[in-house]
C-alpha cells in the first residue's frame, strides 16, 4: 500500500471536527462536519474566498484518529477497506471508507484534539514524554500466526509502512474518513422481543459475506457491529444488512478452497452464539 498525492482535478473537503463517538485500544473516532467542498485549484486560498463545488451528497461522516505510535496499524486497516471494496462489500457489509490520510504535525498540534477521555496505551505519557522515543519498527500482525495468508501479491511484505519508523522529532498524524454509522450492537439486543433473532441472523449473514470473500475477523463482538444508516443491498441475501461490522485491526486474508470458505463461515457463525461475542461474563 503506497500513499498517493492529492488528485490534481478533485475536490478538497473542509471538515471541522466533531464530538468524540468512541474509543478503541488504540485509537479514537470523532464525528466531523463538512464545511465546504472547493476545487483542489483554491487549496491554500482563504476559505471566504474558495470557489464552492456542488454538493456530493455525502453520508454523515467520522474520522478514526490513530494514537501517534501507530500509524502502521490504520495503515494496515485501510489496505483492507481497498480489499473490501474490492469485494463489493463497503456499503453492504461494512461501512464506505473515503481514505486515509497522514500528515506532519508536531504533537503540540495534535493536544487540542483530545479530550480528557484520551489516553495512551502507557497511562499517564503525555504527548512531551514522546521526545526521542524509539517507536517500535514491528509490530505484530494477527498473519503473524496464520502460515497459510493470502498475500500472494506482496502486498503486506511489499508496503512501505512494513518497515515504517516513526520519527519523533517530525511525527505524522494518521486517520481515516468514514461513512458514520448508527449506534453499536449492545448486549441487550439479544433478548428484544420479536427482534433478537433478526439481529443475530443478520450478523450471522454478514460474517458469511466476509467468509466466503476469503476474510477472517479474529475479535468477534456485538460491539464490532453498528447500525447502518444508507445500506446498499447485499447481492447474496437480495436485502440491505441493518448492521455492519467495524474494526478491521485484528481481520486476515486467507488463502481457501470453497470448502474452507464453508468452514470459516460456519466457525464465525457459531461465534454469535456465545457469551463472549455478547460481552458477558463466562461464569
Amino acid at each position: 500500500m503506497q500513499c498517493h498525492p492529492i488528485p490534481k482535478h478533485g475536490r478538497h473537503l473542509h471538515l471541522r471536527l466533531g464530538e468524540l463517538i468512541g474509543i478503541g485500544r488504540d485509537s479514537h473516532v470523532y464525528g466531523v462536519h463538512v464545511l465546504n467542498i472547493t476545487s483542489n485549484s483554491s487549496i491554500g486560498s482563504d476559505s471566504q474566498d474558495a470557489q464552492p463545488q456542488p454538493d456530493l451528497n455525502l453520508p454523515d461522516l467520522c474520522i478514526k484518529l490513530v494514537e501517534p505510535d501507530k500509524p502502521r496499524s490504520l495503515a494496515r486497516e485501510a489496505w483492507f477497506y481497498e480489499q473490501l471494496d474490492k469485494m463489493g462489500l463497503q456499503g453492504v457489509a461494512a461501512p464506505r471508507n473515503y481514505g486515509l490520510f497522514t500528515a506532519h504535525c508536531p504533537f503540540s498540534q495534535v493536544i487540542p484534539w483530545r479530550t480528557e477521555d484520551w489516553f495512551f496505551r502507557q497511562e499517564g505519557r503525555d504527548a512531551a514524554s514522546y521526545e526521542g522515543i524509539q517507536f517500535d519498527r514491528q509490530c505484530y500482525e494477527p498473519e503473524d500466526d496464520i502460515p497459510l495468508y493470502d498475500d500472494d501479491h506482496g502486498s503486506n511484505v511489499n508496503s512501505h509502512w512494513k518497515t515504517f519508523l516513526q520519527d519523533s522529532e517530525s511525527p505524522i498524524v494518521s486517520l481515516m474518513l468514514l461513512e458514520r454509522l448508527g449506534e453499536t450492537l449492545q448486549p441487550e439486543s439479544r433478548k428484544r422481543p420479536f427482534c433478537g433473532e433478526a439481529i443475530r441472523q443478520d450478523i450471522k449473514d454478514i460474517l458469511e459475506d466476509i467468509s466466503w470473500s476469503g476474510f477472517e475477523h479474529q475479535d468477534l463482538r456485538c460491539n464490532q457491529f453498528a447500525r447502518s444508516i444508507h445500506p446498499t443491498p447485499c447481492p447474496r441475501h437480495g436485502r440491505a444488512h441493518e448492521w455492519h461490522i467495524l474494526d478491521f485491526q485484528c481481520i486476515v486474508r486467507v488463502s481457501a478452497t470453497d470448502d474452507d470458505r464453508k468452514e470459516l463461515k460456519r466457525i464465525s457463525q457459531r461465534v454469535v452464539d456465545l457469551k463472549y461475542f455478547w460481552c458477558l461474563s463466562l461464569c
